[in-house]
This record gives C-alpha cells, structure tokens and sequence, in this order.
C-alpha cells in the first residue's frame, strides 16, 4: 500500500493498514493457487466436470475466483493510488465474497449428486436470468432455453441427482453466504455479517453508513446538526477482507480435496 496514499496516523489504523498489506499477500499466494491448478485425470473433480459437462464445476469455480480476485485487485489499486475511499470499497468486497462464497458452495457439497444437482441449477438460474434480460434489449433474438433445459435435464438424469428438478426455487444469495459461512471459521465478523452490511452500504443505506463509517464535525454545529467528514476506517475494512479471504483459501482448500 502506498505510503503516500495513508495518511491516518492513529495506532489502529496503522495496524489497519498493516493488516491490508497481510491479506493482499495472502490473496496474492491464494490467486497464484487458481491460476496454477489443473483438473487431475481420475479425480471427484474430474469426475464432477464430466457430469456437469455444459458448463464444468471446475470452470464456474475459475471463474468465480477470478471475479472475486479482480474485484479484490481493484480495491488494492485504489488504496495504493487514492488511499481508502469512503463508500465505493464496501461493493467491491461484496461482489467479492459474493463470488468466493459461490465458490464454496459448490465446492463442499457432500456428494457428487449435491455438487452437480447446485453446479446445473447455477446454471438454468443464471441462463434464465439473462435470456429474459437480453430478450428485452432484442425482443427478435430467439431464446436458446429449450434446448438448454433439454441439455441440463440430461445431464441430471444421467447424474442420478434423485427427484430434483431445476423447476425448484434456486437458493438466495443470503442462503449461498449463510452455507459457505458453515465451512470457515469465523473471528469478528461472519460471512453473512459482512455481505449484509457492505450491502447496505453499497445501496446508500445511511442507519448502516452511520454506524460503520467514522465521522468527525466539519466546522460548526447548529440545534439540528452540522457537516461532518465521513471516512472508512482501514481497521474496519481490514476485517472484512479478512472474512472474503478465509473464504477464497477455503474454496481453494476444497477445490484441492475434489483433486486429489
């Protein structure tokens, strides 16, 4: 982190600060880790990929590390040049653990059946999602669901997933974060703590931006208030991050299990 760019004399956030530098280290290794890993002949893994064929395991846990690593990276460029910004981190580190929690999820599903049932119903819910998006912006595209569901319901069957249907209700991202969460340990904050409230405060919710940012009076104060300068504390978010590695290194960690 820049020098230059951290300003904050105060002890705790100067151990804030520190702490950052700790976990972009970490993140660094953890995302050396994703790029270097290849699926191994004759592994769950492999396995796993070749019942989810449409759309691979293996390939949607790349994919969703590489969101979360690249969220992660543009928060360290804009500390390193612009020090801490006020609200714009807190959406970062939500998509963030968003995509580390997904990858989790589908990651520790107990059987091969649970793995692939969750991978092929990621994958009807994120298509229909945006047939119906993209049908909107060009109502003469014809849509490809069809034969999409025809494919994902092959490749149900031959999994033997039970009696599910990809019909169900597709689980809420608070419900994919409240899973993941059961897999890490957890220090001050939990998964669902931190996703709920860089979520508040990624939609200007201002209770939650009053209780999370620091603030201090900007000149003079009158019977029904004054101006003051809101700022994030670096401690603050050093904790959330925190939080979004242990559940990247805990993807990685299972991902490394499927493997072996």
């Amino acid at each position: 982190m820049s020098a230059s760019a951290f300003k904050d004399s105060r002890p705790a956030e100067v151990e804030g600060a520190r702490s950052l530098e700790r976990l972009f280290a970490r993140l660094d290794t953890a995302e050396s880790r994703s790029s270097a890993f290849k699926v191994r002949h004759g592994s769950l893994l492999a396995g796993d990929d070749r019942a989810t064929a449409y759309d691979p395991v293996s390939y949607q846990v790349r994919y969703l590390f590489m969101a979360a690593f690249d969220h992660l990276g543009m928060l360290k460029r804009a500390l390193d040049k612009d020090g801490m910004p006020v609200v714009a981190a807190y959406p970062l580190v939500r998509a963030a653990l968003e995509s580390a929690a997904q990858a989790l999820w589908l990651t520790t599903g107990g059987t091969r059946r649970k793995r692939v049932f969750r991978a092929l119903h990621r994958v009807w819910n994120g298509a229909s999602l945006s047939d119906e998006a993209v049908r909107h912006l060009d109502p003469r595209r014809e849509s490809s669901l069809l034969e999409l569901r025809e494919r994902l319901d092959q490749l149900l069957s031959a999994s033997k997933a039970g009696q599910r249907s990809l019909d169900v209700k597709y689980p809420s991202m608070t419900d994919i974060v409240i899973d993941a969460g059961r897999a890490v340990e957890t220090h001050e904050f939990r998964p669902i703590d931190v996703w709920r409230l860089c979520s508040s405060m990624a939609h200007g919710n201002r209770s939650v931006s009053l209780m999370v940012l620091e603030s201090r009076p900007d000149g003079p104060t009158t019977d029904i208030g004054g101006n003051f300068v809101m700022t994030t504390s670096y401690q603050v978010m050093a904790a959330f991050v925190g939080v979004v590695t242990d559940l990247l290194e805990a993807a990685i960690e299972d991902q490394d299990r499927l493997n072996a």
